[in-house]
């Protein structure tokens, strides 16, 4: 019992017939394809940001000290420290009432802590600009708020 093949789903390819035989025929069939799209890419980073995540000390410390020397920040230097929008900034100020420690840690009032419903053990985002000499602490409670938004934002609506 014969069967027949089962008929050709594709064309075959009908090369030019040239001078060169097939070779030529080859060169002169356009096989090329369109090129592929490249994938848009961030802008290099302009500012000088520094980023670090710590944790708050039993005593309200914040005790990465890497921010701290990169801002040039040493126990004599008075800053000002304010809670903002559930944020806390800090900045030199000749008035201010606060100060780095003698170990080069940063103490974070009480009473700054409890309205940014930050707690010992958790751990803070501190966004420090050196050139423009101030750092943010970002306390879990605004990491949630900044980072649910942009993930709604990029997954379209869709909470995290």
């Amino acid at each position: 019992m014969t069967t027949e093949p089962p008929p050709i789903v594709i064309p075959p390819v009908q090369l030019p017939q040239g001078n060169g035989g097939i070779r030529n025929g080859l060169a002169e069939l356009s096989l090329r394809r369109a090129p592929l799209p490249l994938a848009a890419l961030l802008e290099p980073r302009e500012g000088a940001l520094l980023y670090s995540m710590t944790a708050v000390d039993h005593s309200g410390r914040i005790a990465d000290r890497t921010i701290i020397r990169a801002m040039s920040w040493h126990a004599a230097i008075r800053l000002d420290m304010y809670e903002q929008n559930g944020l806390i900034i800090v900045r030199p100020d000749n008035r201010g009432s606060h100060s780095v420690n003698g170990r080069g840690y940063l103490p974070v009032p009480s009473a700054i802590r409890q309205w940014c419903g930050l707690t010992a053990g958790e751990r803070v985002l501190v966004v420090a600009d050196p050139v423009a000499q101030v750092a943010v602490l970002h306390p879990p409670k605004a990491l949630d708020r900044a980072v649910g938004s942009a993930h709604a934002a990029a997954l379209g609506g869709e909470g995290t």
